[in-house]
């Protein structure tokens, strides 16, 4: 089981869609992670490459401005550098944002990517009886 630290930048996948968000607290004793969201990118092409997820193949949506998450561990993994150097570039550039990461609705996309996850893996957010 991976332990995260808080500050630790962590992905959730689902489909062609990644969702970046920063650890909040893990919180061990009920297997889940509080987590603040930071950007989702999807590919334009579901044949993208995820290495290349800084690239013109995909879209991104700053979520700084929405909820924070309360998910099962299960969901989460370790973003990788290449992933988070071109996101954290794109959420703090100071001129001219992308126009990608303008769209009106941060907490719709990320309200959407949740409730997909919720639907792909029901046995996630079912609680266990011991």
């Amino acid at each position: 089981m991976t332990h995260f630290l808080p500050n630790q930048i962590v992905c959730l996948t689902h489909d062609s869609v990644y969702l970046y968000a920063e650890i909040i607290q893990h919180v061990t004793q009920r297997a889940c992670c509080w987590a603040r969201p930071l950007a989702i990118a999807t590919a334009i092409d579901p044949g993208a490459n995820p290495q290349d997820i800084g690239g013109s193949g995909w879209t991104w949506q700053d979520l700084r401005e929405t909820s924070d998450l309360l998910l099962p561990d299960r969901l989460f993994r370790e973003a990788m550098d290449t992933e988070v150097l071109p996101l954290m570039v794109r959420l703090y550039q100071t001129e001219d944002k992308p126009q990608e990461m303008l769209s009106p609705r941060p907490k719709q996309q990320l309200h959407q990517f949740i409730h997909q996850l919720y639907q792909a893996y029901p046995e996630y957010f079912v609680k266990n009886e011991q």
